[in-house]
């Protein structure tokens, strides 16, 4: 690295502040304080010791807040913000980020798989530490070096940060101050750089002449190309409730264990829960008018005088509403003899004028709106000045005009309901049914579920649309409320998420996941459509489904640039799988032989690491038992893998 340094120095000034840095790193880096002389804790909490020994290097707590200081954190275990899960993704992906080493062999590239990835961090760097550090020896045994140059060039765009854009001279000071962040000296960062770089050596070494062949790249395109789309009736509990059957016996032995938290849920939620609110039952004329607000100049202005001309349409049908319903409430007098003629109600009279004039869909229905409380009131297309004007209005009477962003409306009360309030009886026999109907229907939705299968297997390639009607004669749905057959769309047998992620079960819209229905929709033909079980989707697997065979798809003809990057992905899947099969072979015998241990010291402080994220949070993968019987009796491991400690 000095030789980078040097070239771009042009002056004894310069070298001799190179000079003096060297004299103060030499002298001053590595030291301790008195606290960590005596059994302290260095910087980031760890304790001063040395952690693991590999061949005849050590990984000590030096090292460990090296790596820390060149790497991505993850989230707060708590952390519940939209960027944790970007956070994540740049913990589990990357390696030693802030070296900048980019390359097709660098960083976390040819990790572990992330589910194998510790979320504590120091486990995570102690684990890449011995990596590289085992690695780096087996490089070296095969006569493999790294020159400065050769480093020097791959920490050209690190070392870019401190040349001056304008001068060209790269900034010494800038560059000792970086030094001295990480915690470090020159010659320990430079060893630290040639092992990465050995390791990426190795890697391009086993996998470099890897390639996809044209069997596998086929093989992927057809698991993940190919498509099939099925017919399917899906039972869940919601669909199931309004025929589970709860008796009375069932509801005084729920109460008799729970009659406690039902009333306490009643006192929390009389009001929200257990009240039903006032309610207007209204019918409505609606004028559109245009919104001035979105326009300027000129345009403004002729919209503000369409909708002020608007505006005095909805005054002149106020009137006119109005003095024909008092018009009606006179009434005319008979002829001497004659019957009297029939006399439109208010509401009639309102829903005729509503049909004329509203532009509202609800002319259709005379202007008939429906029971709205004042929640409803204050929600797109009414608002808080339809609220207002709608709760002083009592049955039979005409509200103003009412003006909203998008025209004015005329309301007319046809009747008003006031609260209703449920006993705190009727809430315990409410809470009681409801929680009795959550146990049965999973139950009930798989009975009904196999019954839809059991009556489609009558006939096999019939719609499933004849199932589902027969068992919905059967158990009296409402008509709309029952069993329907539907579509799905198109899913492959693997669904792709990301190069470096392994391929998962497709997610069906609207259905959730299953191996099963997958393998079974693509055995499936038009001759024998019907998967002949129900199956249970994940994650909750309280959702039914019987399915029907539609048709398979083909996979997509590849366009160039497609095939390279399927290529390419296969082509790293497979250098992936060859790389970490030799590393964690390699490992294992490296640690039978005794050249890989791990210390007294790092088991304590990778407890104390795990306690303490346990303690903000954080949940840990559960440990194998006997496997964590070894670890705590008698190892000082990695993540996967047993070591003997040493003292």
């Amino acid at each position: 690295m000095l030789d980078l340094l040097r070239k771009n120095s042009r002056s004894f000034v310069i070298y001799l502040m190179f000079a003096i840095i060297i004299v103060v790193f030499a002298f001053t880096f590595g030291a301790v304080g008195p606290s960590q002389a005596c059994g302290g804790s260095g910087p980031g909490g760890l304790a001063i010791a040395d952690f693991a020994e590999v061949g005849d290097t050590k990984i000590d707590t030096n090292m460990l807040i090296l790596a820390d200081s060149l790497s991505v954190s993850p989230p707060s275990p708590r952390g519940q913000s939209p960027k944790s899960s970007e956070l994540q993704r740049d913990y589990l992906l990357t390696r030693f980020a802030y070296l900048r080493l980019w390359g097709p062999y660098s960083g976390a590239r040819f990790g572990r798989e992330t589910q194998d990835i510790s979320p504590v961090k120091p486990i995570k760097l102690m684990d890449e530490l011995v990596e590289s550090k085992v690695v780096a020896g087996y490089a070296r045994s095969l006569g493999m070096t790294v020159s400065n140059a050769e480093m020097n060039d791959r920490l050209a765009l690190l070392l870019d940060a401190f040349v001056d854009e304008k001068t060209g001279k790269f900034d010494a000071d800038g560059w000792a101050n970086y030094m001295r962040r990480l915690n470090t000296t020159p010659s320990s960062f430079e060893a630290f750089v040639k092992d990465e770089l050995l390791r990426e050596r190795v890697i391009a070494l086993m996998v470099g002449g890897v390639r996809a062949s044209e069997a596998e790249i086929a093989a992927k395109q057809k698991l993940t190309g190919e498509k099939v789309k099925i017919a399917y009736v899906a039972v869940d509990p919601a669909t199931v409730a309004s025929i589970a059957k709860v008796t009375d016996e069932e509801v005084a032995g729920w109460l008799k264990d729970h009659q406690e938290e039902a009333d306490k849920e009643y006192a929390e939620k009389k009001d929200s829960k257990f009240t039903t609110p006032k309610q207007w039952t209204l019918r409505g004329i609606k004028l559109d008018a245009p919104d001035p607000t979105v326009a300027e100049g000129e345009q403004q202005t002729a919209l503000e005088a369409e909708r002020k001309g608007i505006k005095e349409q909805a005054d002149k049908l106020l009137a006119d509403v109005k003095g024909a319903i008092a018009a009606a409430a006179t009434g005319a007098p008979a002829e001497d003899g004659a019957e009297p003629a029939p006399v439109a109600t208010p509401a009639e009279i309102f829903g005729g004028f509503a049909k004329t004039s509203s532009t509202d869909a609800s002319k259709d229905a005379d202007g008939a709106l429906g029971a709205k409380s004042l929640r409803d009131l204050a929600r797109w297309p009414y608002g808080t000045d339809v609220q207002k004007a709608v709760e002083g209005l009592t049955a039979g009477q005409v509200s103003d005009v009412v003006e909203v962003k998008s025209g004015y409306w005329i309301f007319f009360a046809e009747s008003v309901s006031e609260p209703v309030v449920k006993t705190l009886e009727e809430a315990r026999q409410e809470l009681a049914t409801d929680a009795l109907k959550k146990e049965k229907t999973p139950e009930l939705a798989k009975t009904v579920a196999e019954e839809v299968l059991a009556e489609a297997k009558k006939n096999p390639t019939a719609k499933l649309d004849d199932a589902a009607a027969a068992i919905n004669a059967k158990y009296g749905f409402e008509e709309g409320k029952g069993l329907s057959a539907r579509e799905s769309t198109p899913f492959a047998r693997l669904q792709p998420i990301a190069q470096g992620f392994p391929d998962q079960l497709p997610f069906i819209a609207g259905l959730g996941r299953s191996a099963a229905l997958v393998r079974k929709a693509f055995a499936a033909t038009a001759e024998a459509p019907l998967l002949d079980e129900v199956f249970a989707m994940e994650p909750a697997k309280t959702t039914f489904v019987v399915a029907q065979f539609v048709e398979k798809l083909a996979p997509e003809a590849l366009e160039a640039d497609a095939k390279k990057e399927l290529v390419d992905q296969l082509t790293f899947e497979k250098q992936r799988r060859v790389y970490r099969g030799w590393y964690e072979s390699y490992l294992t015998a490296q640690m039978a032989d005794g050249d890989v241990e791990y210390t007294k010291a790092w088991l304590e402080e990778k407890r104390r690491q795990e306690e303490s994220f346990r303690a903000s949070g954080g949940i840990l993968p559960e440990a194998e038992p006997a496997k964590a019987a070894t670890e705590d009796k008698d190892s000082a491991k990695p993540a996967t893998a047993d070591a003997k400690p040493t003292e």
